[in-house]
C-alpha cells in the first residue's frame, strides 16, 4: 500500500501539466523530435522498415540529414499517437511527453526493485519515495526527449545486473541484454552500462571455492556472450537504420548514421565553434556538474545524503564489505567523473547516476538508524532520534521541493505570459 501511494504522488508530479507551455514548443531537442515525428510514416512491411534508403519511417529520408538520437522512442511515440490520431506537431509532442512521464513512472518503480535486491525492503521503498520527488526526474517527464526512456532502460538492466550477482541465471542475461539494446536504441551514450554486467559477474566468481571457480568463469562467459548476443539483436531492431541493410541481415554500419554521431560527438567535445556551445567554456570539471545536481537536480538535502550515502558505501568497500555496494558505487562514480569531465557537463546527461544515488541515499539513512543501536546507552537515543530526524527530513525537505517545482507547470509559462 506504501509503495501504491508512493506510485500514486508520482504519477501526479510527471503528469500534471503536461501542455505548459501552451504549444510553444520552448525545448529545442523537444521542437526537433516533433517535426521528425511529424513527418516519417510507417512503413508498408517489415521488409521496408529494415530498408535503410527507403523507409518512410528514417528521419534522413524526410530531410533530417542530420539524426544522432535513438530511434526507439521516437518509435514507441509515432505508433501511440498513430493509434491515438495525434500526430500534428501541435499534438504529438504533448504524446511525446505523455510517454517520458510514463516511462520516468516506471523508472520509480525500479527504483525500488534494485533497492530491495540488492539491500532490503525498506530501502527500495524510501528510495522510491526520494525517486518520486527528485526534482530532475520531473522535469525531464515534462519533455518529449529521449532521456527518460534511456533512463528507465538503463535502470532495467541494473535491476537485471543485481539479479546476475545474486543467481546468475540465464534469464537475467538475456533481460539484462534486451535492457542494454533498449537502452542503446535510445540514448547511444548508454553503450556504458556493458560494464555493468561485469561488475555483477565479479563477486559470483570470488565467492566460490578456487576449485570451482573454473567452472564459475565459464557460466559466466556463456551469460556473458548471450547477453551482448542479445544486445545486438535488440539494437538491431530497435535503431535499425544505424546499418546499411536493406535487410535484416545488412548489418554493416551505415556511412551517414557514423557521420552523424562522429558530429555530434566533435560537438559535445567543444570541437565545432557553434553558438550552443559557447555557454560551456570554462565550466570547472566535476564541481559544475556536482553543484547542479546537488543544488537544483536533487535539491541541498538530499543531494548531500545521496553523495554522502556515496562515500560511505565506498567507505564500506574499502574495509571488505564490496560485495552488495559493487555496482551502485562503480557504476556511480565511473559514470559521473566521465558526464562531468567532459566539455558539455550538461545536467541531464548525468541521469543514469540520479536513481544509484538515490538508492545509496536510502541505505545511508537506514544504515544510520540501525547504527545507531550501537552508541552507548547514554546517547543510544538521541542517536536514534537524531537519524530518524535527519531521514525523515530529507524526505519531507525533498516533497516540498518538488511539490513546489511543479507549480511551473500549473501557471503560464514566462514566454506564454
Amino acid at each position: 500500500m506504501l509503495l501504491l501511494f508512493i506510485i500514486l504522488a508520482a504519477a501526479y508530479l510527471r503528469f500534471v501539466g503536461l501542455n505548459w507551455d501552451d504549444y510553444t514548443h520552448i525545448h529545442p531537442d523537444e521542437r526537433f523530435l516533433t517535426m521528425v515525428e511529424s513527418s516519417i510514416q510507417p512503413p508498408a512491411s517489415i521488409s521496408a522498415y529494415f530498408n535503410t534508403d527507403a523507409s518512410p519511417l528514417n528521419p534522413q529520408n524526410q530531410h533530417y540529414d542530420f539524426f544522432v538520437y535513438g530511434t526507439l522512442p521516437i518509435f514507441l511515440v509515432r505508433v501511440v499517437a498513430g493509434w491515438l490520431g495525434q500526430t500534428g506537431y501541435d499534438q504529438i509532442h504533448l504524446v511525446g511527453r505523455f510517454a517520458s512521464a510514463f516511462f520516468d513512472l516506471v523508472s520509480v518503480f525500479l527504483v525500488y526493485l534494485v533497492g530491495e535486491r540488492l539491500y532490503r525492503r525498506r530501502v527500495g521503498l524510501v528510495a522510491a519515495a526520494l525517486a518520486a520527488c527528485a526534482v530532475l526526474f520531473i522535469q525531464q517527464s515534462h519533455f518529449f526527449t529521449v532521456d527518460s526512456f534511456a533512463n528507465t532502460f538503463v535502470l532495467l538492466g541494473l535491476y537485471f545486473a543485481v539479479r546476475v550477482l545474486d543467481g546468475g541465471r540465464l534469464p537475467d542475461y538475456l533481460g539484462f541484454g534486451a535492457a542494454l539494446g533498449m537502452a542503446m536504441a535510445s540514448k547511444i551514450n548508454t553503450v556504458a552500462l556493458a560494464g555493468v554486467i561485469v561488475l555483477a559477474i565479479i563477486p559470483r566468481i570470488w565467492a566460490v571455492a578456487i576449485v570451482d571457480r573454473d567452472k564459475e568463469f565459464w557460466k559466466a562467459f556463456r551469460g556473458l556472450v548471450l547477453a551482448a548476443v542479445v544486445s545486438f539483436v535488440v539494437f538491431r531492431i530497435c535503431q535499425p537504420y544505424a546499418f546499411s541493410g536493406p535487410s535484416f541481415f545488412g548489418i554493416g554500419l551505415n556511412p551517414k548514421w557514423v557521420a552523424n554521431i562522429r558530429e555530434q560527438r566533435a560537438q559535445a567535445a567543444g570541437n565545432v565553434d557553434m553558438p550552443p556551445n559557447l555557454q560551456w567554456a570554462n565550466r570547472t570539471p566535476v564541481l559544475f556538474s556536482l553543484r547542479n545536481m546537488v543544488e537544483w537536480g536533487l535539491g541541498l538535502p538530499l543531494g548531500i545524503a545521496a553523495w554522502l550515502g556515496w562515500g560511505w558505501a565506498l567507505l564500506g568497500m574499502i574495509r571488505g564489505n564490496w560485495r552488495r555496494h559493487l555496482i551502485p558505487v562503480v557504476w556511480t562514480g565511473a559514470y559521473f567523473i566521465w558526464q562531468s569531465t567532459s566539455f558539455n557537463p550538461s545536467m541531464r546527461y548525468e541521469l543514469p547516476v540520479y536513481p544509484t544515488l538515490i538508492v545509496l541515499a536510502a541505505w545511508g539513512m537506514w544504515e544510520a538508524w540501525d547504527r545507531a543501536r550501537d552508541i552507548r546507552i547514554r546517547w543510544r537515543q538521541v542517536a536514534r532520534i537524531g537519524a530518524a530526524a535527519a531521514g525523515v527530513g530529507v524526505l519531507l525537505a525533498t516533497a516540498a521541493w518538488a511539490f513546489a517545482f511543479v507549480s511551473i507547470y500549473t501557471r503560464p509559462a514566462t514566454r506564454v505570459a
